[in-house]
């Protein structure tokens, strides 16, 4: 299985890569910025290939990797997380919905349609992934930041598109502090 994994700066991409690296996954790891070089260190496999980009947009994606050679593309929510959400909350806003849009036009733009799963936290109140995971619903748990509002538009839009046929999504909530579920695995 060849994975590509959008968003990964974070710890989530890092435990996520590190479990599946031991799994014998060929995983292309795209990140921005030099956020990846605290990780990179920490792999030896030759199974995991790492791409730097300027940006997370459909035209700079496309120009650096092959999509049709992927079975699967893990996007990891929340780009630009809740302490830049605080600081400029319409970027952030756009930057996390941005980086979907893409994710989704890869999909689509790929002759083999690669099975798309995205990863959030529960934190869509704009405090943490403490809480036990819950549904997004903003009936139930109305977002509290465009952080969180980004995410749960993130997962509506998902669920649209896999309603309507034009992929096929997993949207996977890690809640309980995401990374534990690949930490203790790992």
């Amino acid at each position: 299985m060849n994975i590509l994994l959008l968003g990964g700066s974070g710890q989530d991409a890092f435990y996520l890569s590190a479990y599946l690296a031991k799994q014998k996954v060929s995983l292309t790891w795209i990140y921005r910025g030099c956020a990846l070089s605290n990780f990179q260190r920490y792999f030896e496999e030759d199974n995991i290939l790492f791409v730097q980009v300027e940006s997370y947009s459909y035209d700079c994606l496309v120009s650096r990797i092959e999509v049709d050679q992927f079975d699967a593309i893990v996007l990891i929510a929340g780009v630009v997380g809740n302490q830049n959400g605080r600081i400029d909350p319409l970027n952030t806003y756009w930057q996390n919905i941005h980086i979907v849009n893409a994710a989704c036009s890869l999909v689509a733009s790929s002759c083999k349609k690669p099975h798309l799963y995205y990863f959030s936290s529960c934190d869509i109140d704009g405090t943490s992934s403490m809480t036990q995971p819950y549904l997004f619903s903003a009936d139930i748990s109305p977002p509290k930041t465009t952080y969180g509002l980004s995410k749960l538009h993130a997962s509506e839009y998902l669920k649209y598109l896999k309603s309507q046929g034009i992929l096929n999504s997993t949207i996977i909530y890690l809640g309980i502090e995401g990374s534990t579920l690949f930490k203790s695995r790992v």
